[in-house]
């Protein structure tokens, strides 16, 4: 004789499962990401990794994606050097990385943008 009353698994579970379980999976996917990208940054000499938007603010989604201000005391111009690092570090998920020399960051620093990651991002790397 089948208990009635113990909890039978639903099938198909019930979509706000299923989409809890894929918000975690992706939330995990992002973090492992970050710190991937961390060190190969590191590796190329960048001097400073700075995380902000939903992974640090604690909210991030199925579309969230990774992030990063990267400072790098390079010659190479801002759309060379920005090509370059994505072709060196190949995120393996959507992110956004905004590489900056140092004088750049200084300049920039009283734009909402670059206020706003210094003042809420997470220094996850400097030199």
């Amino acid at each position: 004789m089948v208990d009635a009353t113990k909890a039978q698994p639903q099938y198909p579970p019930p979509l706000q499962d299923v989409l809890r379980q894929r918000r975690e999976a992706h939330c995990k996917a992002l973090w492992e990401e970050v710190e991937r990208l961390t060190q190969a940054a590191i590796g190329l000499g960048i001097q400073r990794v700075i995380l902000f938007g939903s992974l640090v603010w604690g909210n991030p989604g199925l579309t969230s994606d990774v992030d990063l201000v990267l400072i790098w005391d390079t010659p190479l111009g801002f759309l060379e050097r920005t090509a370059e690092v994505y072709r060196r570090l190949l995120p393996q998920v959507s992110a956004d990385l905004f590489v900056y020399t140092p004088d750049e960051l200084t300049r920039m620093a009283h734009t909402p943008f670059i206020r706003r990651a210094l003042a809420e991002g997470r220094v996850l790397y400097a030199a």
